[in-house]
């Protein structure tokens, strides 16, 4: 029942992650994934603690400590939504949880509830337990949990995972490789999708102020594309009324087209102002090819052990054997489950 809470974001996000993967997303469009969880999954996690102990201990008994329920479930849950929208997926329970701990240690320290419950196999709780451990013993304890913490945060910052991403090995599989495609449309339809592209590139090119810079790239690759739509038009004309929905001529004008977007794209991004009527105007244009061109499925094994999530935990659990320390039957018996690790678990958890 207590992972009800967490268990959107799994082992270190890896749904969400997978699910990025699957639907096409980019590292943007993953963190605006787990941002999307976060406004929903905290409000259940601030019930979880509640729920939990209404049915160990009853609900008479869960008043008596319905101050730290409060502050486990309202901690837990403003942590979550945090991590999960500024951090990204990765971290959102481990930190919820470390969060929870540190709250109700501080609130323990001010508030103790009036009884003590117990299940009915233990002990009644005499008095207040007394513990000898030294701030060492302390910090060794809480190693791996900090450990995790710090390399998956490191692991996260754009710019070390983008260098890291420079080791990555692609294996494309012949023959399966972008042989599958989505989104055809019947040349009926495609003749609507290119007629109001069409439109859509003549209020572009109307929005052009013929004295701005980059005016004379941009009408140009513009009148291109709506050559090459038209050029488009006449295939989806000829081929009205047949079964056929992939011939040569339409994959290679869809590629032109594609090609030609592109360009048009990355000019537009460097030159055309954020926030203006033609930057706008362009935005819904792309959206209109998006809609119009075929999706080549990429068939290939990215190994990218380097910057894959599941090397930062074998780093944190390496880290955390040499500050609590292995003896050397440990090392000796580890030595075959980390020779296995270290190439599987990356390329899984990426």
């Amino acid at each position: 029942m207590a992972n009800t809470a967490p268990v959107a974001f799994g082992a270190i996000g890896i749904p969400v992650v997978a699910l990025a993967g699957v639907m096409g997303y980019g590292d943007a469009g993953m963190m605006k994934l787990s941002a999307m969880i976060a406004r929903q999954l905290p409000f259940i996690s601030f019930f979880i603690p509640l729920y939990v102990i209404v049915i160990m201990a009853g609900w008479k008994n869960s008043l008596e400590v319905l101050p730290a329920i409060l502050v486990c479930g309202a901690t837990f849950a403003t942590t979550q939504w945090a991590a999960a929208t500024y951090l990204g997926p990765y971290l959102p329970d481990i930190i919820a949880s470390l969060a929870s701990i540190v709250a109700l240690i501080l609130l323990f320290r001010v508030w103790h509830p009036r009884t003590i419950w117990t299940f009915d196999h233990e002990p009644d709780f005499a008095e207040k337990e007394q513990h000898s451990y030294s701030s060492k013993e302390v910090f060794r304890a809480w190693a791996p949990y900090l450990a995790l913490t710090v390399m998956v945060l490191l692991w996260g910052i754009p710019s070390l995972k983008h260098g890291l991403d420079h080791g990555t090995l692609e294996f494309r599989i012949p023959g399966l490789d972008r042989g599958i495609v989505k989104n055809i449309s019947r040349p009926g339809e495609g003749m609507g999708k290119t007629a109001r592209i069409n439109t859509e590139l003549d209020k572009a090119m109307a929005l052009l102020s013929a004295s701005a810079p980059q005016a004379t790239e941009l009408l140009s690759q513009l009148q291109q594309l709506k050559a090459q739509e038209n050029a488009l038009f006449a295939i989806e004309q000829s081929m009205a009324g047949h079964d056929r929905l992939l011939t040569v001529d339409r994959l290679k004008a869809f590629a032109e087209i594609d090609n030609s977007a592109s360009v048009l794209k990355k000019s537009a991004a460097r030159s055309v102002p954020a926030g203006s009527a033609l930057a706008n105007e362009l935005r819904v244009l792309q959206l209109a090819l998006n809609d119009q061109l075929p999706v080549r499925i990429p068939a290939a094994f990215k190994l990218n052990i380097l910057s894959a999530a599941g090397t930062s935990i074998i780093i944190a659990a390496l880290l955390s054997a040499l500050i609590c320390g292995i003896d050397g039957t440990s090392r000796r018996d580890h030595r075959l489950p980390r020779s296995v690790l270290l190439p599987v678990d990356g390329p899984l958890r990426a």
